[in-house]
């Protein structure tokens, strides 16, 4: 009876050594992003790179957010989506599957000046032998939108006309005060 309850305690033991052994061996990822600047109303990538050091990916899928405020979604590599959240799923784009490194190009259009980021919300990501691969960081864009640079230097007026009436002296755009006559 002794032999017994030794033999499956060891047994349990073995399992439990084993089971750990193999989640201590799971492969390592990173996700991370390009932080690019812009301008409002230009359209511009970001580049989203997962990478392992440990393990050749096979796939990813992967959930972002965005402000849809600031950005609008223009297209992606595996992306769809919109109104402030994306799916980026597949091998991405270069070298793609059996590599350390699956990548996804985003193109978006800025639509107002400000600072905005991307995040992750959600993420799978699978290697060459279909195991799950830990993602130990999740980075973000941080994006930054400057204004459309259309305004003047020069706050001068070119002319100035009324009707009926006339000024009482001609125009100059160093002349502040001007006087004119009207009917009741």
């Amino acid at each position: 009876m002794k032999k017994i309850k030794f033999l499956k305690l060891f047994l349990m033991t073995l399992t439990f050594v084993f089971a750990f052994a193999f989640m201590a061996f799971a492969g390592t990822a990173v996700i991370q992003f390009s932080d690019p600047s812009t301008t409002r109303d230009k359209t511009f990538n970001v580049a989203c790179k997962v990478k392992s050091t440990d393990v050749r990916l096979k796939t990813a899928d992967i959930t972002v957010q965005y402000d849809s405020q600031l950005l609008e979604f223009v297209e992606g590599t595996n992306a769809e989506g919109g109104a402030g959240t994306i799916r980026l799923n597949g091998t991405g784009v270069g070298k793609g599957s059996g590599t350390q490194t699956l990548e996804y190009q985003l193109k978006f259009k800025a639509l107002y000046a400000g600072t905005t980021a991307i995040t992750v919300v959600d993420q799978e990501v699978v290697d060459i032998t279909d195991n799950l691969v830990n993602v130990t960081k999740f980075g973000s864009s941080s994006i930054k939108i400057a204004p459309t640079n259309t305004q003047s230097t020069n706050a001068n007026i070119a002319s100035l006309e009324f009707s009926p009436g006339e000024l009482d002296k001609d125009f100059d755009p160093s002349v502040t005060s001007y006087n004119i006559d009207v009917n009741a």
